[in-house]
This record gives structure tokens, C-alpha cells and sequence, in this order.
């Protein structure tokens, strides 16, 4: 063979195998694309079930804040976007949640004082008032124990009461309701 046949010689084998790395190369890249596709459908199909579990608990925790006294408007007053006036709100409110949440008669007739005359009336009146007014921003501690407990799918109220800082010992007890759904979304 002289020099020049060998060289076409090596050119063809060479070609040949650049051809074949390319097709594997090609085959590669397809089969990496086929399983990025594959992956993607199956993340899409775990969003989805992810979606439709979140929406039913969702609508779940819905059902036992409303039968407990909850209000839709109050739930999605709580649920929108925050703002920097939510914000500020938020500060100021958390700042009392490390006290203990309990309102004494008389803290509770001034907010309702426009309503009554006398201050004993207010006292005895206190209560029923609280439990019959959904758009209030509180709940008596003992109704606000159970939610918790039973959203965190357990009747042991005594410690959904130390965790939201009600004094078991006093009847008109309440708590703002921003701390029930604090509370809520925590691990007991």
C-alpha cells in the first residue's frame, strides 16, 4: 500500500468514526431529553395531587373555622396578600402574643361599653356577646382550644390552651384569632 492509501484509509475509519460518536452522541442527548419529559410529566402529575390535597385540606380547615364560628369574610381577611399595613398590624400584634391572652370583664366592657349601661349588665353580658358576634377579631379561649385541637387531629385541649397562653381559670377568657391560625399552622 503506498502512503496515500493509507492516509484515505485513515481518513475513512476516522470518518466512520466520528459518525458513530455523533450517533451516540445524537442517541445520548435524545434519550437524556425523553427522561428530562418524562421527569417533567411526572413533577406535573405530583404538582397536581399536591394542588388537589392542599385544596381539599384547605376546604377542610374552612369547614371546622366556620363551624366553629369563623366567619368566610374573616378567613379571607386574614388569608389576603400582606401589606405594609398588615405588616405594621402583625408587629404590633406579635408583641402581645408572648402575653398571656386573657381579657378580664372589665377589659372586655370597654370595648363593648357603647352597648350597655351598666358595668355589672357588661359583665354578665360579656361572654354572650363574644359568642355571638362572628366578625370579632377574638374567641373565648375554651372554643378556641378545641379548633386547635382538632385541627392538629387530637381532643387534648389542655395543651392547645397552655399553647395559645389562656388562663384555664378564667371564664371570659379570649384570644385573637390570628394567634388560633398561628397556632394552628405550628407542630404541637
Amino acid at each position: 500500500m503506498t502512503k496515500t492509501s493509507e492516509v484515505k484509509k485513515r481518513l475513512r475509519e476516522n470518518q466512520r468514526a466520528c459518525r458513530v460518536r455523533q450517533k451516540e452522541l445524537i442517541e445520548d442527548l435524545r434519550r437524556r431529553v425523553r427522561e428530562l419529559e418524562d421527569r417533567g410529566i411526572q413533577a406535573t402529575k405530583e404538582m397536581q395531587c399536591t394542588a388537589r390535597a392542599v385544596e381539599w385540606e384547605n376546604n377542610r380547615l374552612r369547614a371546622l373555622l366556620s363551624s366553629h364560628g369563623i366567619s368566610t369574610g374573616e378567613i379571607d381577611n386574614f388569608l389576603r396578600p400582606e401589606t405594609k399595613s398588615h405588616l405594621a398590624w402583625d408587629q404590633g400584634t406579635a408583641a402581645e402574643s408572648t402575653e398571656p391572652h386573657v381579657m378580664a370583664p372589665q377589659n372586655v366592657g370597654q370595648v363593648f361599653a357603647g352597648d350597655f349601661t351598666d358595668l355589672g349588665e357588661l359583665q354578665a353580658e360579656s361572654s354572650i356577646t363574644l359568642a355571638r358576634e362572628p366578625a370579632t377579631m377574638v374567641t373565648l379561649c375554651d372554643k378556641a382550644a378545641k379548633i386547635v385541637a382538632e385541627a392538629h387531629g387530637h381532643r387534648d385541649t389542655e395543651v392547645a390552651l397552655n399553647a395559645l397562653g389562656c388562663a384555664r381559670k378564667t371564664k371570659d377568657c379570649v384570644v385573637n384569632n390570628v394567634k388560633i391560625f398561628d397556632i394552628i399552622g405550628q407542630t404541637l
